[in-house]
C-alpha cells in the first residue's frame, strides 16, 4: 500500500498592526499631539507627572494671569481608526486639589468619551494625588478620528492635572 503527501503552496499575507495612538505615553514628548492652550493655562511634560516611565503631561489652569472665567488646554491626535469598530479608552490621571468648576474631558470627532470633574466619584474616592485610572469606551464614526483631552476650569477656578498612558485598543 502506498500512500502519496501533496504539499501546494499558497500566499499568505502578513498585515503590519498599526497602533490605535501614536506616543500615548509622552515618552517621545508631544511627538504626534498637538497642543493648545489660552494665556492662563500652562502645561509641561515632567517626570514628576510620569505615571508609569519617564514624562507625563502636567497642565494647570488659572496661571499665570490668575484665575479668570474660563481657560482651558487641549492635547489633540489623529487616530489610526477604522469606521464602524468600537475601541477601548484609558488613561491614568490625578488632581492637584479638589475644585468643583475644573473639568477633564475627553472626545472623539466633538463627542464626548470621559468627562471627570475634580469632585466626582472617581476623584473623591482617593486621596487627592492619587492616581486614577479612568476608561470608556467609543465607536469610530469615520476612518482617522480625532482624540481631544481638555482641561478646563471655570467660574475663577484654579487646578493642576496630570495624565499619562493613553491607551486606545480595538475591541476584538
Amino acid at each position: 500500500m502506498t500512500s502519496t503527501t501533496t504539499v501546494t503552496a499558497t500566499s499568505v499575507e502578513i498585515l503590519a498592526v498599526q497602533p490605535v495612538i501614536s506616543n500615548g505615553g509622552f515618552e517621545r514628548g508631544l511627538d504626534r499631539w498637538l497642543m493648545a492652550q489660552d494665556p492662563n493655562t500652562v502645561y509641561e511634560l515632567t517626570g514628576n507627572a510620569a505615571h508609569n516611565g519617564e514624562i507625563g503631561v502636567r497642565t494647570v489652569c488659572g496661571v499665570p494671569a490668575g484665575p479668570g472665567p474660563y481657560s482651558s488646554t487641549v492635547i489633540s491626535q489623529k487616530l489610526n481608526t477604522k469606521a464602524g469598530v468600537t475601541y477601548d479608552f484609558a488613561v491614568w490621571y490625578r488632581w492637584s486639589r479638589s475644585s468643583p468648576n475644573v473639568y477633564f474631558n475627553g472626545f472623539v470627532d466633538g463627542e464626548y468619551i470621559l468627562s471627570v470633574r475634580s469632585t466626582s466619584p472617581d476623584s473623591v474616592n482617593k486621596r487627592i494625588g492619587d492616581w486614577v485610572d479612568l476608561r470608556g469606551s467609543f465607536t469610530a464614526k469615520r476612518d482617522g478620528a480625532e482624540l481631544n483631552i481638555w482641561l478646563t476650569c471655570t467660574n475663577y477656578e484654579s487646578n493642576e492635572l496630570s495624565y499619562d498612558e493613553v491607551v486606545i485598543t480595538a475591541r476584538a
